[in-house]
């Protein structure tokens, strides 16, 4: 992408073609450009591509989906609030079926990134925090910390028959 588009939003879809590492730096050049925006034009823009993003295939919005959770987790963390924010604005103004399926998207690829940044993520969005309550890796602590303490609670319980051991 040499060449400046038009707005930040124009061409977005386009970006699914880049390789990862091109596209995350690409969609944080763009995200610090509409985080510079006055308020109504950095909330069109946003809008802008949340629509094209959640009318693509469901190849491309996991892909474009996972390059601007990526591209946020780098975004200084006032302009990650501030893009965070606006995005899920625009979603929120969309139909409920994009809206569902922007959820169902980004709870799917938040648990596949390292619990490092998701927490880093719930810091900057709050939203993101919300959608993932727990993260696999969340649930596999808790669950190995549960089965812990349920197996020392049955080594402590002592059974009638067990006279030699002591309360």
């Amino acid at each position: 992408m040499s060449t400046a588009p038009s707005s930040p939003s124009h061409g977005w879809t386009d970006l699914a073609q880049l390789p990862d590492s091109e596209r995350i730096a690409e969609m944080r050049r763009r995200f610090e450009a509409i985080a510079s925006l006055p308020p109504e034009t950095r909330a069109e823009e946003l809008r802008q591509i949340a629509s094209q993003e959640l009318g693509s295939s469901d190849e491309t919005l996991r892909a474009l989906a996972a390059a601007r959770l990526r591209s946020w987790l780098e975004l200084p963390p006032d302009a990650a609030r501030t893009i965070g924010a606006g995005y899920d604005e625009a979603v929120r103004g969309l139909s409920g079926d994009l809206a569902l399926r922007s959820t169902m998207f980004a709870q799917s690829i938040v648990r596949e990134f390292p619990l490092a940044e998701q927490r880093q993520l719930a810091e900057v969005l709050p939203s993101v925090a919300t959608q993932v309550a727990t993260s696999s890796s969340d649930s596999g602590q808790r669950l190995a910390q549960e089965a812990d303490d349920a197996r020392a609670a049955m080594l402590a319980r002592r059974r009638w028959w067990q006279f030699w051991r002591r309360s």
